[in-house]
């Protein structure tokens, strides 16, 4: 969007991506143990090698268990929408691990778009609430943002996520400088089921499961 930008003041859809991203780490992992089966015994493979192989594997793991553990939260997030509210997930949290965990989560979109998510929040900051569902605010912010890129053509976009706190609220500010919003769709984003995108891309969901969760779930605007 040219200078545009979606502005929320806060006192999932993804979450298939992620899996993906998962199940390729999981290939690689395979991959990795085959790899390692094959060296034993081989006396031309040094300990240097091993230990090259099993940090590999470890790396690997351990996206695999943050991008399974995350697309998990996003899946029960949704869950609790459509089944009543859930305040057992209430709690402190902190918000820039939360900015990190959706790069993370958003990591293979961007990649294949060529965009960059350039982040700017206070190294400490918490918030009280569900932090998945501010997750999925932010995650379908962010894939409209790159969505808005891909729909111009645009290659190496940045995706701008500022969140500044004040004396009485966090102002979170989603930016992108794609294709915008034409003044005759902006009244009407946040209307359950309205989609500009063609089918099968757009549910016309997001935007409106947003608005729902910062202002019924966060008493913000």
């Amino acid at each position: 969007r040219s200078h545009d930008s979606q502005q929320l003041n806060v006192p999932a859809p993804d979450a298939a991506r992620h899996i993906g991203a998962a199940l390729n780490a999981l290939k690689i992992s395979r991959e990795l143990a085959a790899e390692y089966a094959a060296s034993i015994g081989d006396a031309t493979v040094i300990d240097d090698d091993h230990h090259a192989i099993a940090a590999d594997l470890q790396t690997q793991l351990r996206d695999i268990e943050q991008w399974a553990g995350t697309a998990a939260a996003f899946v029960r997030t949704i869950k609790n929408h459509t089944h009543g509210s859930d305040h057992g997930r209430e709690g402190l949290f902190d918000v820039p691990k939360l900015l990190n965990d959706v790069q993370l989560l958003l990591a293979h979109r961007l990649r294949l778009s060529s965009c960059v998510l350039a982040l700017d929040c206070p190294e400490s900051l918490t918030l009280y609430g569900d932090a998945g569902k501010l997750g999925q605010v932010i995650t379908n912010l962010v894939a409209n943002a790159v969505d808005a890129y891909d729909e111009t053509g645009d290659v190496g976009g940045e995706v701008r996520v500022r969140v500044s706190p004040d004396a009485e609220a966090v102002r979170l500010v989603v930016e992108d400088e794609g294709c915008g919003i034409a003044p005759d769709t902006l009244e009407r984003i946040f209307d359950a089921l309205f989609t500009t995108k063609p089918r099968g891309r757009g549910t016309g969901l997001g935007l409106s499961l947003c608005r729902e969760i910062v202002e019924q779930d966060f008493g913000g605007t």
